[in-house]
């Protein structure tokens, strides 16, 4: 019952603000009762006793209930993306909220972004407290919500308030290439180049994210430190996600679509960075008979960046689960996977002869890894698509399972149950 009233508060707060746009405080007054209602769930997931059995599992809805959830969740993507007039009506929800931090009235992405780091904060927090008995997920889950609020929405919207003439530059600080496809395109080199010292600084970090820290934080630690660390893409499939992670297939084939998808589309973004890149330097808008807009900037932009990205990678969370993008089409997935499969400390180790073949493992893979195969040959899983996000580790009931980072015979164990 104190759900159902958590909700209703929250939707009367949101209906009042359309209807009556009260102000900042109205809209404050609102997105705290949206994360009242978030504490409503996680006060009755307290409830439950501990264990992955007694975690709810949307896997037991009826299909045409998924199917319906996924239809509304591709809609609303569509919408914000290619038909923004429907949005309109919902901005003056956050409309003096832009206006009091950046200086600026509302757009529709200034209210995804707020839609987007709320559900993060409020799923993140129903998931530490389903998690509240594992250490390793309460500070995976906290860290990347944390970067979620500060480093992808509040930073850099402080700044576009503080510094208007270069308010296009301050983006998302832990975004770069090649998942940010567009960094190399002509309009943002031009505005790094304009934009003086922060330009400067801007053009700096995002090439040496991609050429040093991210090579070497994935030999360290694995893909984990990004994807269910910091991406806030893997923030929402975490947090928002996490009831959908029993959804993902662990069959050969999906193993198939997996590879025959993601690193055609690193070599995709990655030919078209090049040439670019190389159409810049020169000077030019074609190469040869070809528009580099046309061919290489925009098919790239709308197929992956947007369709694969938003529309797909969040409104399929009903149907193939909460990783349909990280596992599919993300292009910095792939590159750090390759270097994690390739040279990397990270292994997800097992204890032959202890495994009982439950499977609740993968089960509860949202990577869709058949971790249980290995378990059973005792064989540690150094897989590229393996985000380090330690769940196997944690439904195990016999704890044969461990995240490890190991060098020269030394192992750095990351036990689910500390």
């Amino acid at each position: 019952m104190i759900q159902i009233l958590a909700v209703l508060l929250a939707l009367a707060a949101c209906a009042w603000n359309v209807i009556r746009n009260p102000g900042l405080a109205g809209e404050v007054a609102w997105l705290a009762a949206w994360s009242l209602a978030a504490a409503a769930f996680a006060w009755k997931e307290a409830r439950r006793l501990p264990g992955f059995a007694h975690r709810p599992q949307v896997r037991r809805w009826q299909k045409v209930g998924r199917w319906a959830l996924a239809a509304a969740l591709t809609g609303a993507y569509s919408v914000l993306y290619w038909w923004p007039e429907g949005v309109e009506p919902l901005l003056p929800l956050v409309d003096d909220l832009s206006t009091a931090v950046r200086g600026a009235p509302a757009d529709r992405w200034w209210l995804y972004g707020v839609a987007y780091t709320g559900l993060v904060l409020n799923s993140g927090a129903i998931v530490a407290v389903r998690y509240r008995h594992d250490a390793y997920q309460r500070r995976r889950t906290a860290v990347v919500a944390m970067a979620q609020l500060v480093f992808a929405f509040t930073v850099p919207a402080i700044l576009q308030g503080l510094d208007v003439e270069h308010a296009a530059l301050h983006r998302d600080w832990k975004l770069f290439w090649p998942l940010d496809h567009s960094f190399f395109e002509p309009y943002r080199l031009d505005a790094l180049r304009a934009g003086g010292t922060i330009g400067r600084f801007y053009l700096i970090s995002g090439v040496l994210l991609f050429a040093v820290v991210a090579p070497v934080a994935t030999y360290w630690w694995g893909k984990r430190w990004y994807c269910s660390w910091i991406c806030g893409c893997g923030g929402l499939a975490e947090t928002t996600g996490d009831a959908f992670r029993t959804l993902s297939t662990s069959t050969p084939k999906s193993w198939k679509w997996e590879r025959w998808l993601i690193y055609p589309i690193l070599g995709w973004i990655s030919v078209a960075t090049v040439a670019v890149v190389g159409a810049y330097i020169a000077g030019v808008e074609s190469i040869g008979p070809l528009s580099v807009y046309a061919v290489f900037t925009r098919p790239y932009g709308f197929v992956v960046g947007a369709l694969f990205s938003g529309v797909i990678g969040v409104g399929f969370y009903p149907l193939l689960g909460n990783r349909v993008w990280c596992r599919f089409g993300c292009p910095l997935a792939a590159y750090m996977g390759i270097i994690q499969r390739v040279k990397s400390r990270f292994r997800v180790s097992t204890q032959a002869g202890g495994c009982i073949s439950c499977g609740a493992c993968t089960l509860h893979c949202e990577m869709g890894i058949d971790v249980r195969a290995y378990a059973e040959r005792g064989e540690d899983v150094r897989r590229a698509s393996c985000v380090g996000c330690g769940v196997c580790a944690e439904v195990c009931p016999r704890d044969v399972i461990r995240l490890e980072s190991t060098s020269e015979g030394a192992v750095w164990r990351l036990n689910a149950k500390d």
